[in-house]
C-alpha cells in the first residue's frame, strides 16, 4: 500500500502530534508500506535534521496565491501518476486543501482531528460543513473529540474512527522517588493561555500554605517562564519553580516528581498525560475533552473543574498528605495506560482504516 501523509509542517518530533506521525510513519514502514510526506512549509527542523521517509514541501504560505493553487493541482497529478492509495492529513491548514487535492486525484482522504476545536470560527465552520461530503474518513484520538467532529463539522458518526495515541510501552519501572522529604509536581505543555498554567501556579501558592514541608513545581515546556514568571514572583513562590523550558526528555523530569497537573481549558488526548501514567505518577487534570478518558476520577487521579484553584490545590495536598494513595493511583495509572495506549494497537487500527478505503 501506498500511503501519503499530508502535514502543514513538521516542527520538531518532541510535540505530541508531531510524535505521533514519526511513530505511525516507522510502523507503516515496518509494515511494508510505501510512505511518503508533503507539507504546506518547510522548518528549520527539517533543513538541519534526517526525516524517516521521503518528503517535498509546497512552499504554500497563503491559498490567496494563485501560485498555491497551481501547486496543489500539481500535487494531484503527483499522486494520482504515483498511485497512492491513500492520502492521511494531519494539522488544520493541510486538511482545509487535502479534500479537494484527492477528489482531483480520486483518491480517498483522511482527516485527523486531535482536539476539541478551540481554533473553530464562524468562516472556518462553514468550510469544514461544505468539505465534509468529499472527505472519506476522519481519524480522531478520543471519542470527545469525535463527539465535537460529529456535531460541530456534521461528520457521519460511521465515517469517523477513533484511535487512541500509542506509545512505546516501557518495561516496568520502580514506583518509588528516592527523594520523599520534598513534594515535586510538574506540568508538561508548551504555554498557550489556554493551558491555563496560571491557575497551577495559583493552586501552588495556596497549597505552599498549607503543606508543613517543601514542595517544589516543575514546569516544562516552551514559553512559560516568560509568560508567568512575573506571576510566580508576584505570588512569592518563584523560588519554589523550576521554568525548564522545552526539554528533548520530559520523562527524566516526571520520574523525579510526585504527581502530574494538566488544567487546560481544552484537550483532545494529552500524550504527556499518558506519559505521566506510563511513570506511575497521579494524576490531577481538568475534566474536560479526552482526559476522562486517560484518568479515571478517584482511582488513578483527579478530575476537577476548570478555572478550580482550590479544588487543585486541596486535591494536590490529599496526596502529599497520603504516600499510599499516591502509590495506588500511580499503579493503576500505570495499568490503564499499558491496556490503551499501545503503539502497536494503534498501527494495527490505522492499517484497518486504510485498507477499509482501498477495498472499498
Amino acid at each position: 500500500m501506498k500511503i501519503l501523509y499530508f502535514l502543514d509542517t513538521f516542527s520538531h518530533p518532541w510535540a505530541g502530534t508531531e510524535g505521533q506521525i514519526i511513530r505511525l510513519i516507522e510502523g507503516m514502514q515496518a509494515a511494508g508500506h510505501h510512505v511518503e510526506v508533503v507539507l504546506l512549509r518547510n522548518s528549520e527542523y527539517l533543513k538541519t535534521n534526517v526525516f524517516p521517509c521521503p518528503y517535498k514541501c509546497l512552499d504554500i504560505y497563503s491559498v490567496k496565491n494563485p501560485l498555491a493553487w497551481v501547486r496543489l493541482f500539481s500535487l494531484s497529478k503527483y499522486i494520482r501518476s504515483n498511485e497512492f492509495n491513500v492520502v492521511h492529513t494531519f494539522f488544520n491548514d493541510s486538511s482545509f486543501v487535502a479534500p479537494f487535492v484527492c477528489k482531483l486525484a480520486s483518491v480517498p482522504v483522511i482527516v485527523s482531528r486531535r482536539d476539541m476545536g478551540f481554533w473553530h470560527n464562524k468562516v472556518k465552520m462553514i468550510l469544514l460543513k461544505l468539505l465534509q461530503p468529499i472527505i472519506t474518513a476522519y481519524a480522531v484520538n478520543s471519542s470527545a473529540v469525535k463527539d465535537v467532529t460529529v456535531e460541530k463539522e456534521g461528520a457521519k458518526p460511521e465515517k469517523v474512527a477513533v484511535i487512541y495515541n500509542g506509545l512505546e510501552l516501557e518495561a516496568p519501572i520502580s514506583i518509588d522517588r528516592p527523594d520523599q522529604e520534598v513534594f515535586n509536581i510538574c506540568l508538561v505543555a508548551n504555554y498557550r493561555p489556554l493551558k491555563r498554567i496560571c491557575d497551577l501556579i495559583e493552586a501552588f501558592a495556596i497549597l505552599r500554605r498549607s503543606l508543613d514541608r517543601p514542595a517544589r513545581l516543575f514546569l516544562v515546556g516552551a514559553g512559560i517562564e516568560e509568560a508567568l514568571a512575573p506571576l510566580a514572583i508576584r505570588l512569592g513562590v518563584d523560588k519554589d519553580i523550576d521554568f525548564v523550558g522545552q526539554h528533548d526528555s520530559p520523562q527524566d523530569i516526571i520520574a523525579m516528581c510526585d504527581v502530574a497537573v494538566l488544567c487546560s481549558e481544552s484537550e483532545g488526548l494529552s500524550n504527556s498525560l499518558i506519559e505521566c501514567h506510563l511513570l506511575a505518577k497521579p494524576i490531577v487534570c481538568t475534566r474536560v475533552g479526552g482526559n476522562e478518558e486517560i484518568v479515571d476520577d478517584g482511582k488513578t487521579g483527579f478530575l476537577i473543574d476548570l478555572y478550580d484553584c482550590n479544588a487543585l490545590a486541596e486535591c494536590l495536598l490529599k496526596l502529599a498528605l497520603d504516600p499510599d494513595l499516591m502509590r495506588r493511583f500511580g499503579v493503576a495509572g500505570r495499568e490503564l495506560v499499558l491496556s490503551r495506549f499501545e503503539v502497536a494497537t494503534m498501527l494495527e487500527k490505522y492499517q484497518k482504516v486504510y485498507l477499509k478505503l482501498v477495498l472499498s
